[in-house]
């Protein structure tokens, strides 16, 4: 999904790197960290199950 990569985007931007080799290595593995961590929870909101859909058993 394009929201996904929109995001990574956003992250990556803001934690460009700057600097040294190093600080450019460090910032790129926080900025990679933050989308894993940003991503995973959107993907998981937009692919919850619509409850109404489901038959109750009875």
């Amino acid at each position: 999904m394009p929201v996904f990569g929109f995001l990574i985007a956003c992250i990556s931007c803001l934690e460009g790197p700057s600097g040294s080799a190093q600080s450019g290595r460090e910032h790129t593995t926080s900025g990679i960290v933050q989308s894993i961590f940003v991503v995973t929870p959107a993907c998981y909101a937009t692919t919850l199950p619509d409850p109404t859909k489901f038959n109750k058993l009875s």
